[in-house]
């Protein structure tokens, strides 16, 4: 994966690659489990700052799996994505006063879902953080949904 950034508008300030691969967990079996450890995706994250604002964006860009066989592995890694991106905006959230929760950076995750390429999109907005949304393929917007916004596990 690659994200070009046109530095004279934004400031690259961390950036962290992560195959889906390396984020299997216990609750992911079976044929699941195996297909997600056996591919190569990944997801890509930078956090960067505005020139002209200094207002700073997580942006993961993602290539996600396709196969008719296996359209679990697509929103399993819709998800894990979605998970792993919201880790590292909290992970360089802005500090505020001592003992203040950090100011979330906006959040952006796009990329690549084969066969949803064209396909109608929705965005995803916390309600409690205004800044932190996501646009996505509509058949994947409940799972990934539950993966940014709630602390709870979201089954696959």
């Amino acid at each position: 994966l690659a994200t070009f950034v046109r530095t004279a508008t934004w400031t690259p300030l961390a950036a962290k690659a992560v195959r889906f691969s390396s984020l299997v967990e216990s609750r992911h079996a079976g044929s699941l489990r195996a297909k997600l450890r056996s591919q190569s995706d990944a997801v890509l994250m930078l956090l960067l700052e505005h020139a002209a604002t200094g207002e700073r964006v997580a942006l993961g860009n993602v290539h996600l799996f396709w196969d008719p066989r296996y359209p679990h592995v697509k929103a399993a890694q819709a998800e894990l994505a979605a998970r792993a991106l919201r880790s590292f905006a909290l992970e360089h959230g802005t500090g505020g006063d001592a003992g203040a929760p950090a100011a979330l950076p906006a959040v952006v995750l796009a990329g690549v879902a084969p066969r949803c390429v064209g396909a109608a999109g929705t965005v995803l907005l916390s309600p409690g953080s205004p800044g932190l949304g996501v646009v996505v393929p509509v058949e994947l917007a409940a799972t990934i949904s539950a993966a940014l916004f709630s602390d709870s596990s979201v089954g696959t």
